[in-house]
Parts: C-alpha cells; structure tokens; sequence
C-alpha cells in the first residue's frame, strides 16, 4: 500500500515537471512569436511607405508581447530584446530603407505610425500604447 503510494506520488511529480516545462515553453514561443511579428510588420511596412513616396503614412496595430527589455530602430534594423526563460534573445527584421524613431516597450496593443519620410530620407517609426 505504502509503495503504491510513493510509486504515484513520484508519477504525480514527474507528470507535474513536465507540464510545467511545456508551459514554459509556450509562454517562450508567444512571445518569440509575437515579437517577430513586431519587427517584420514595422519593416515591410516601411518598406510600402517609401515605395509610396514622401507624403505617405501607414498605421497598424501590433500586439507587444511580455518580457520585453529593449526596442531599437537603427539604420535600417528594428529590434526588440525579450525575455525568455533560457535566457534574452534579440528578435530583429531588417528593411531595405533607413529607419528612424521608436517603439514602446510596454506589452500589450501598440498603434505604430510609420511615415514618409524625414529629412534625410529616413522612414518614421512611431508607436502609442493602445
């Protein structure tokens, strides 16, 4: 009886590990996921934008995941730093145009403005908290 006992606590506790494994890594996945989402939508748009000439504007909404310890739009890179469970990892997308201006970094629904152009033919980034 006694080892019946310890034989499904034992099973219990492993069952226990390996779920919260996987919840672990699906929270990791959201997150990369979203992230990446970030970055791509940002640079093909600005992509469009310049394609479409001075004047032009596009805004979109994008949802900024958790975890999120740095934005960065540099050159023609737009980068976002996140938090994961193994460690940081920089989601980044890059657009054949320069770039300029921010992202937030608060997690949740973000409105992004990006615009033709500055100058010196820089593509605006800009977003608000949603």
């Amino acid at each position: 009886m006694l080892e019946q006992l310890f034989t499904v606590a034992l099973g219990m506790a492993f069952v226990g590990v390996i779920f919260a494994f996987v919840y672990l890594m699906s929270i990791d996945s959201v997150r990369a996921a979203q992230a990446k989402d970030v970055v791509e939508t940002v640079a093909k748009t600005s992509d469009f934008v310049y394609s479409l000439g001075p004047g032009s504007r596009n805004s979109f909404n994008v949802m900024m995941p958790d975890g999120i310890r740095q934005t960065n739009i540099v050159g023609n890179t737009v980068l976002i730093k996140v938090s994961l469970s193994s460690g940081d990892s920089d989601i980044f997308s890059q657009s054949a145009y320069n770039m300029t201006g921010s992202l937030g970094e608060s997690p949740g629904l973000q409105l992004i403005t990006v615009s033709c152009c500055d100058p010196t033919g820089s593509i605006i980034v800009n977003s608000t908290g949603g």
